[in-house]
């Protein structure tokens, strides 16, 4: 007989955001951008936006505001790779 352990390889464990998400969020209420590549656990991308006193929000990863996010963080981390 084998026993046989594992243990998830993501820490979020599955996708944060079930159903699409919303279009955009006013940028005057946005506190905070987390954004989240494909894993194991969840196939797409995630960007979940933290609101100044109201929560966090999913946005939908294919509206035109998450697309610009999701290239500013891009755009960012690439210059940080370049250094």
């Amino acid at each position: 007989m084998a026993v046989v352990q594992g243990s998830m390889t993501s820490r979020r464990g599955r996708c944060l955001c079930i159903g699409p998400g919303m279009p955009a969020v006013h940028p005057k209420r946005v506190a905070k951008v987390e954004i989240y590549g494909p894993s194991n656990s969840c196939d797409h991308i995630e960007v979940i936006v933290t609101l100044k006193g109201k929560g966090q929000k999913c946005l939908n990863n294919k509206s035109p505001q998450a697309w610009q996010m999701i290239q500013k963080f891009m755009k960012k981390s690439n210059k940080a790779q370049r250094k």
